[in-house]
């Protein structure tokens, strides 16, 4: 697949790390954040016909979400095009090829070409993108019904600075970032969002937040 990817993101999100995450989730399923999202989605009952994960990378949320039931049809957006080989084979092992659409690219500038999905995931995608407003925006726009992200925990501050200190040295323009919490969860409620979901581990905060209700006077 041919993708015009900034070359940073190419470099991060590389073939090897591909095949390192197909290999660690056939061997071992969902982990961390990506079993959180999960879990919350099955305690809440939150079931959406069709899902679009933005920076989904392997796509093995989808996976999971559409051989539980959970979703009928799945759209995956991500910058990097390094996800592609191992994303097609895992769909073609797992018998989903026809019922996942892979889309390479800014999530950002394709949002408007983009329909419309129940459900709307970000996994560990808000802390690598330096513009969360224009992120969140169109995140919010394209859920039907709910929205989940995660994102990391303050006291990760320190390690983020090394870590973007290492990409600084590489010479490398990709950054690793903490947005502030409140003015995000202000932003999603603007847009009519309201939290049904907080789970916070030690590392990382995942919110799922549902769509409210159009509210028409009676005449």
């Amino acid at each position: 697949m041919e993708c015009r990817c900034p070359s940073d993101y190419e470099e991060v999100f590389s073939e090897r790390a591909a095949r390192a995450t197909a290999a660690r989730f056939r061997r071992r399923g969902l982990t961390g954040t990506s079993r959180t999202i999960v879990a919350q989605l099955t305690e809440l009952g939150v079931r959406g016909s069709s899902v679009l994960e933005i920076g989904g990378g392997l796509g093995e949320i989808q996976v999971v979400l559409l051989e539980r039931g959970l979703a009928d049809f799945a759209t995956n957006v991500d910058l990097a095009a390094n996800w592609e080989r191992e994303a097609s084979a895992l769909l073609d092992q797992r018998g989903l090829q026809d019922r996942v659409t892979r889309v390479c690219g800014d999530f950002v500038q394709l949002a408007p070409t983009l329909p419309r999905s129940d459900l709307v995931i970000l996994n560990r995608v808000v802390c690598c993108y330096p513009d969360w407003r224009a992120l969140l925006s169109h995140a919010s726009s394209r859920a039907a019904t709910h929205l989940v992200f995660t994102f990391p925990r303050p006291w990760l501050r320190p390690i983020l600075w090394i870590e973007n200190l290492f990409h600084r040295v590489r010479g490398r323009r990709f950054r690793a970032f903490i947005h502030p919490a409140p003015e995000m969860m202000a932003l999603l409620e603007n847009a009519d969002f309201r939290p049904i979901a907080d789970h916070r581990s030690s590392a990382w905060r995942t919110m799922v937040v549902a769509r409210q209700p159009s509210v028409h006077p009676v005449t």
